[in-house]
């Protein structure tokens, strides 16, 4: 692990280093590697991981641990004979390899990884009482977080079209977007929701739902349909696989989603749901990696 610190290309990583405890952790596994005679490779920090989890090191420091380590091993990547589309490909991959390596979880955070499908999203609205169904139309029309809905005041909706209106997100960092949602929808919040003073949804007037409330609605909503544990993540995940099989406008999606990069939102929708042959074939078509006709990423 040479030059640690100039070797970084990103600006996020580069301020993780200026923590002594990032740079620890990688020289760290740099001794490793070197004491047991194997490169410094993505997947040999898997190894790594595994031996802290014998030496019964907390679930909670190893996520830390591989945190630092995955930092410094895609930013230390050669990537200056691919393409963008091969670049997004191998961080994806190399994301991949971190993500067969799984920590002890509790089933609170498993409900996460809950897949669905449109026929399970259709049977929830169906069972689903008129308020709780037009939140969770919401959250599967625009893939917003849990907090980003909560957070959202009557003053950021606005009207472009009779069949159109657009919602702006407060997300992480207080980064700013605009998602979309058809007239009909408005107008089904509107009904179900008359009295609200301040906030899109309310659950008095006034007062927004809190995230453990949208929590309770979306766990009580599966119950119904026999889905137990489902969380709102579930329906982001949903609107990103298939907004991405639709479209393959990886950047745009992205940047719809409130995601740093376009890896993160590929790593975010989850191998199980969608394959590398399923990438392969939106980026480049049926002619292959070596004939495509160009980059199939647009935003």
């Amino acid at each position: 692990m040479k030059n640690l610190e100039e070797n970084l290309i990103s600006a996020h990583s580069r301020n993780l280093y200026r923590n002594g405890k990032y740079m620890q952790i990688c020289k760290r596994f740099s001794v490793w590697c070197l004491d047991q005679g194997i490169p410094e490779n993505i997947g040999n920090e898997i190894e790594w991981l595994e031996s802290l989890v014998d030496q019964g090191m907390a679930a909670a420091t190893i996520k830390t641990y591989a945190f630092a380590v995955k930092a410094y091993l895609i930013d230390n990547l050669d990537c200056s004979d691919m393409t963008e589309d091969e670049k997004i490909l191998t961080h994806y991959r190399m994301e991949s390899e971190f993500r067969s390596f799984r920590l002890p979880r509790d089933a609170k955070k498993k409900n996460r990884d809950i897949e669905i499908t449109f026929e399970d999203i259709v049977q929830i609205l169906q069972a689903s009482k008129p308020r709780s169904r037009v939140i969770i139309e919401f959250l599967a029309n625009t893939g917003v977080r849990v907090s980003e809905l909560t957070g959202v005041r009557l003053s950021h909706v606005r009207k472009r079209r009779e069949s159109e209106f657009h919602v702006r997100i407060m997300g992480k960092g207080r980064k700013q977007r605009v998602v979309r949602i058809k007239g009909g929808l408005r107008k089904r919040i509107a009904k179900e929701f008359p009295d609200t003073l301040s906030f899109l949804f309310e659950s008095s007037p006034g007062q927004p739902y809190s995230s453990q409330g949208i929590h309770d609605l979306v766990k009580r909503a599966g119950e119904r349909v026999g889905i137990y544990g489902l969380h709102p993540h579930s329906f982001r995940h949903y609107f990103a696989t298939t907004l991405l099989k639709k479209t393959w406008k990886l950047k745009a999606i992205s940047e719809y989603l409130g995601h740093s990069d376009e890896a993160t939102t590929l790593i975010y929708i989850g191998k199980d749901c969608l394959t590398m042959d399923d990438l392969d074939q939106g980026f480049y078509g049926n002619r292959g990696k070596n004939g495509r006709k160009g980059n199939a990423v647009q935003s």
